[in-house]
């Protein structure tokens, strides 16, 4: 990831774009979703109450391209890659993904990078511009199981590796009474 050191101001009325062809119903659900959880606090203060931005500094536009919008589960290996740019002068960000999956992924990471000022009633994106590519390191996402907090171990732990279809592979035999192996 790369950055600047530009504080922009980023409107609360934030607008997607999803190309080429935008029909990812999973995708529109996720940036009504993100754009809620953005812009909890409601509407930003006017530009100019102080001063502090001009109009070039505000984003108003993220434009979200994936190359393969298949909206089918999510599967092992699945490419979550994405890149994140954030340019400052008032031009669109700009969000490119190999799947649904990645830009998933990217509209989290863009949720992560603003935040409210509550002294300026403004939502601002610090550092910018922003440049970042990311990816999962493994193909596969982790589970961190307590053993203290199962009550029942062995059955619990059965049945939550079976949920998560791990413990059929890791030995075959012992999925007989679970049927979802």
């Amino acid at each position: 990831a790369t950055n600047g050191s530009t504080t922009l101001r980023v409107s609360s009325a934030l607008r997607f774009r999803i190309g080429p062809e935008g029909n990812s119903s999973v995708l529109w659900a996720a940036c009504a979703r993100y754009q809620a959880i953005m812009f909890a606090w409601g509407p930003e203060r006017p530009l100019g109450s102080y001063g502090r931005y001009t109009i070039e500094d505000k984003l108003s536009l993220v434009e979200v391209t994936v190359a393969d919008g298949d909206d089918s589960a999510m599967q092992l290996h699945a490419d979550e890659s994405y890149t994140l740019k954030v340019p400052i002068g008032g031009n669109a960000a700009s969000l490119s993904a190999a799947t649904t999956w990645g830009a998933l992924r990217g509209l989290e990471t863009l949720s992560q990078l603003v935040e409210w000022r509550e002294d300026t009633g403004d939502y601002e994106l610090r550092m910018a511009p922003w440049e970042i590519t990311d990816a999962p390191r493994f193909p596969y996402r982790g589970v961190l199981i307590v053993r203290c907090r199962l009550r029942s171990r062995h059955q619990r732990l059965a049945v939550l590796l079976v949920a998560y279809g791990c413990l059929c592979s890791i030995r075959p035999g012992y999925c007989a009474a679970f049927p979802a192996c």
